[in-house]
């Protein structure tokens, strides 16, 4: 073989090399060009799918506003109010905006109060909810009312292991004094509230310290009754419902209750009068009484007496209970 043969041997193996060489080049930099394309992508759908609410599905849940003392809460009249004590805002995601609305609540007057809570999560879903603020006069306050109520019910031994149904005939008895002349009863019947020049449009707020006033006085109209056992029911748990009278032409009026005396899943609900209505007051006629029963005393003893609009009250249990009753 020749020196010329040999040397493009050499030159043809050389050749082959760097193509082979730049071959396995080429072919690192397309899987290292895929591998960051497919990484991409799937940052991407991973983004999209996390702002989504998760498996690339689109966020529509809006955020949960809870209420950490109930709808409806109470603050003396002065002092700041702690708007974010009394509600929070969860979400799946992240919650981007939780805020009172506006809040437009003037604590130097007593009064009832809206503030709207807003809360609004990353996908743009938003909540709102409305919680009622009561301001009240320190000296009649609800937490003040309830120390009231605590020492009442010890007095009148009503205690966690009886029924609701028999706490409630025990607020009763101890209300209305059945049996009772009017000199010896608890509560005196008086054809006036306590709450001097008492605004009768005020009644949802104005009940505290009517409540107040009657433990303090003894005495007081059926605004009164009605009160002092809305504050026995809200220191047991007792669910109840408040009613008033869709009004007369004279423009009296009556307040009242409805009360639960089973469970939140097997409900059992009653009307529930405690003021002293009739002499010589020989039963606990306003105790437990179902709907046949106050139609009854609405058509045969006062009509219209207990008129209300009934939209959005439950039905009362079928059942008697109130064996007593007669008017």
């Amino acid at each position: 073989m020749s020196y010329k043969s040999d040397v493009e041997k050499v030159r043809a193996e050389i050749k082959e090399r760097r193509e082979r060489c730049f071959s396995i080049i080429r072919m690192t930099v397309m899987l290292l060009a895929l591998s960051l394309v497919f990484l991409t992508v799937f940052l991407i759908i991973d983004s999209v799918s996390s702002c989504n609410g998760g498996l690339g599905t689109k966020d529509t849940v809006p955020p949960t506003i809870t209420f950490t003392q109930g709808d409806t809460v109470y603050s003396n009249l002065g002092e700041p109010i702690s708007y974010f004590s009394y509600a929070s805002a969860a979400d799946d995601t992240e919650i981007e905006r939780f805020e009172p609305q506006s809040p437009n609540v003037d604590i130097n007057k007593a009064g009832t109060y809206k503030v709207t809570y807003i809360a609004t999560d990353a996908a743009g879903n938003t909540s709102y909810k409305e919680l009622t603020i009561i301001i009240t006069k320190a000296e009649y306050s609800m937490p003040s009312l309830m120390k009231k109520v605590k020492t009442l019910v010890s007095a009148i031994r009503i205690t966690d292991n009886m029924t609701k149904e028999e706490q409630v005939k025990a607020i009763f008895k101890y209300v209305n004094s059945p049996n009772e002349s009017a000199s010896n009863a608890n509560i005196q019947f008086v054809d006036v509230s306590n709450v001097p020049d008492i605004d009768r449009k005020n009644w949802k707020e104005d009940w505290v310290e009517e409540a107040h006033r009657t433990i303090e006085s003894g005495q007081g109209d059926c605004y009164s009754y009605y009160s002092l056992s809305k504050a026995l029911f809200t220191y047991l748990g007792i669910e109840h419902r408040d009613i008033k009278h869709s009004g007369n032409e004279d423009g009296s009026t009556h307040f009242w209750s409805m009360v639960n005396i089973g469970t939140s899943e097997s409900q059992r609900w009653y009307y529930y009068d405690s003021t002293r209505l009739k002499e010589p007051f020989e039963s606990g006629s306003g105790c437990l009484f179902t709907e046949s029963q106050l139609y009854d005393y609405n058509t045969q003893v006062n009509p219209g007496f207990y008129n209300f609009k009934h939209d959005g009250f439950p039905d009362t249990s079928a059942k008697i209970i109130n064996e007593d009753y007669k008017w």
